[in-house]
Parts: structure tokens; C-alpha cells; sequence
């Protein structure tokens, strides 16, 4: 679930739900020893201890870090211009989808938004501007296994 867990991301994440009341002192001990035993970012954390559901972790989220809230992918288009940095199983990997703005600028969507190292390494690769958002992490997954084309998802099938 958690791949290279960056665990000052995760540790800033829980400072900032105890500062806004979102987790209570004791939840953040028991988030650490679990992260530290499970292996899983803070992020992880919550929704494994089912402390916060995926929904109200989003809202928590995008409330705490002034994000946007995206909450359907139906609109949404892919921005391929962005594969290359951003392939299929890093997507899948990062929980995070890139999709057109209707302005035509990029939204890059995190179920995660608090991982900094992962936006910052997106901000080196895509070498252009972007706007964050927040949604779910069910949501973020599904949107990326029906927007990425199957020849991005199957390779071998598409002879790559």
C-alpha cells in the first residue's frame, strides 16, 4: 500500500490533524506504533485503524492542506502529455492521476496530498505549472485504472 514511506510527510500529516482537532493526542501514538510495526505512511495509517473514514480523511485533507476537494473522476479527462513521467504503474503506485483543467492547465489528483517528496519529484519530472486536489483513495484507483489507456496498463499485450 505504502511504497518508500517518507515518514516526515507522515509525521507533519499527524501534527497537523491533532493541531485541527481532526485526531486527539492518544490516536497519534497509536498511529505512530502502528506505522512503525505495519510499515504504512500516516495516511495508510488512518484508514487501516478505520480511525478516519475515506471520505471524512479527504475532507480532512484537502481542508487541512487548502486543497481543493475533487470528489467524481466522470469529467475527467487524462492529461497524456504527463505519461511519460507519470506512467500507469507509478500512478497506481502514488495514488495520484493526472487530468486536464478546464482551463487547460493540469490538475494533479493525491488521495495523499501530504507527501511532499512525491509532489516535489512530479514538479522536477513535469518541468510545467500545476494545481493540486485532493479526492479518495477508491476514487483516485478507479480513475486511474479507467482513464489510463489499456496499451499504458498491458504493454506486453500492446507488444511494448
Amino acid at each position: 500500500m505504502s511504497d518508500g514511506i517518507n515518514h516526515g510527510c507522515s509525521t507533519r500529516l499527524l501534527d497537523v490533524f491533532v493541531a485541527k482537532g481532526v485526531i486527539t493526542t492518544t490516536n497519534r501514538r497509536v498511529l505512530e506504533r502502528f506505522m512503525a510495526t505495519w510499515k504504512v505512511s500516516a495516511y495508510h495509517g488512518l484508514l487501516l485503524t478505520k480511525l478516519l473514514a475515506e471520505e471524512e480523511l479527504a475532507d480532512s485533507l484537502a481542508s487541512a492542506l487548502k486543497l481543493p476537494r475533487r470528489y467524481h473522476f466522470a469529467d475527467a479527462q487524462l492529461d497524456e502529455s504527463t505519461l511519460t513521467m507519470l506512467d500507469f504503474n507509478r500512478a497506481r503506485a502514488w495514488e495520484c492521476l493526472p487530468i486536464k483543467a478546464a482551463d487547460g492547465g493540469l490538475v494533479v489528483v493525491f488521495a495523499d496530498a501530504s507527501r511532499i517528496d512525491r509532489i516535489s519529484e512530479i514538479k522536477q519530472g513535469f518541468k510545467r505549472e500545476f494545481t493540486l486536489a485532493v479526492a479518495t483513495l477508491s476514487a483516485t484507483l478507479k480513475a486511474i485504472d479507467e482513464l489510463y489507456p489499456l496499451a499504458a496498463q498491458l504493454p506486453s499485450l500492446y507488444g511494448r
